[in-house]
């Protein structure tokens, strides 16, 4: 439970930043692997980027953004994403498996 709170607490704290940065790739992929690891193990709940498709990826910054996926952090995270934001995204994180 403890450490639910903070990533809840974290992802209220980088929220305002990462929306900031909306329209920066470089700068947004980097904050990705905080919360769905980068090789490392996300919390269990949370997919791990390696593990998905760029499709996949692409498909689900979609839905967040025009709200036919519902989520805690990742309606509010895509939703200053520009179609070129989420592809480089997908791009950059997709087909990543090991």
């Amino acid at each position: 439970m403890k450490f639910l709170l903070q990533i809840l607490s974290s992802l209220l704290l980088a929220g305002p930043a990462l929306a900031a940065m909306a329209g920066e790739p470089d700068t947004l992929n980097l904050s990705c692997p905080v919360c769905h690891g980068d090789g490392q193990a996300p919390p269990q709940q949370l997919p791990r980027l390696q593990d998905l498709s760029a499709a996949r990826i692409e498909q689900r910054l979609r839905g967040y953004r025009d709200g036919s996926l519902d989520g805690t952090a990742m309606p509010r995270l895509a939703a200053p994403l520009s179609d070129e934001d989420i592809a480089a995204l997908a791009a950059h994180f997709g087909d990543r498996r090991r």
